[in-house]
């Protein structure tokens, strides 16, 4: 049993952090997870920059500094695939470093900052590897950041793509809806009690059976105004009716019926 242990605190847990022009948000994020060792992949533009703040992070932080990608094609049709490119050179350069198996169900990557293409990017492969996505949000007017309060943990993928993958108008509809009818909601908007269900499951919302109302809870009120605002259905585009019939076939196995009374 000790020997085992000792062979599981060897795995390092390791940030991967997809970072643009801003860099505030990566301090945060550090003394939120307290990470062993951390990555950054970005633009070749802010290479040279990032390589700097990184050894000087890796200095006052006490983690251990790990590489920088630079991507140099970010605004052409080949971005996806060197972003890809890149956290796979990340693994391959924490493989050479473990011992035994990397565990990257320990792994945290920051989808803050950067282009929309590297949030998708960062969000499916975290989805791949089993790690946690996160995203950074600024605080109050006034108010000084609290690496608690400010930071997002992404819920379950499946969850997040029934919620990036809802109308525009229908996530609007659910962010001003000030009193929170699940009749109504279902009335002028395309939202299915089991999309309900799957969300009341990652947290984005409370259900109130008794009297027929939800309410958004705080993390899933800035999740679903940061997807609003981020036209993610450019993102997700390619995900399939089957796909969602999936999901939905998923929450049915948990429930008899697709009702909140099920």
């Amino acid at each position: 049993m000790s020997e085992e242990i000792a062979l599981k605190d060897t795995q390092d847990e390791v940030m991967i952090l997809f970072m643009g022009g801003q860099h505030e948000h990566a301090i945060t994020s550090i003394q939120k997870f307290t990470p062993d060792a951390v990555h950054i992949v970005t633009s070749d533009k802010f290479e040279k920059a990032y390589k700097r703040r990184l050894n000087d992070w890796s200095k006052k932080y006490d983690f251990r500094k790990g590489t920088v990608q630079s991507v140099e094609d970010l605004f052409e049709e080949t971005a996806l695939t060197s972003l890809i490119a890149s956290i796979f050179n990340i693994g391959g350069h924490e493989f050479h470093l473990s011992d035994g198996e990397m565990e990257t169900w320990r792994w945290n990557i920051g989808i803050t900052g950067g282009t929309m293409v590297m949030a998708a990017t960062g969000t499916l492969l975290a989805s791949l590897l089993d790690a946690g996505a996160f995203y950074v949000v600024k605080p109050p007017e006034g108010k000084a950041i609290m690496p608690n309060r400010d930071i997002i943990v992404l819920p379950e993928f499946n969850a997040l793509k029934v919620i990036m993958t809802l109308n525009p108008t229908d996530v609007e509809y659910m962010i001003m809806d000030q009193d929170g009818d699940l009749e109504s909601l279902h009335d002028n908007t395309t939202i299915r009690p089991w999309m309900m269900l799957l969300q009341e499951e990652a947290g984005v919302i409370e259900l109130q059976r008794e009297t027929g109302k939800y309410r958004l809870t705080r993390f899933g009120s800035t999740l679903l105004t940061m997807i609003c605002s981020s036209a993610h259905h450019n993102i997700v585009k390619n995900i399939s009716e089957k796909e969602m019939e999936l999901m939905q076939q998923k929450i049915e196995e948990k429930t008899e019926e697709t009702t909140y009374h099920g």
